[in-house]
């Protein structure tokens, strides 16, 4: 089943796995480097690694024809994140 749900295989600390890299990889572990966008605005709101969308956040979407079909089950909430897996400068 290939949704946008299915980030393992996308992820730099799950990317070589064996498998079908179907899931999600544990971002609250393996994203141990706090991002320099934390640094610059700590106040600033970050995702939660552990939040997902239930159900779709766009209904009476007027560019559902436009869309991959792969984003149809549901996606994965996205925004800058507070921890990051690799650190910039290295």
């Amino acid at each position: 089943d290939e949704t946008s749900g299915h980030l393992l295989k996308h992820h730099l600390a799950t990317w070589k796995e064996e498998g079908d890299g179907m899931g999600l990889p544990d971002e609250g572990k393996v994203n141990t480097v706090t991002s320099p966008l934390a640094k610059a605005w700590p106040d600033m709101l970050f995702k939660n690694p552990d939040e997902l969308v239930a159900g779709h956040i766009i209904l009476n979407d007027s560019k559902a024809a436009l869309r991959p079909n792969h984003l149809k089950p549901g996606c994965v909430r996205a925004n800058a994140c507070r921890k990051i897996f690799w650190d910039p400068k290295e």
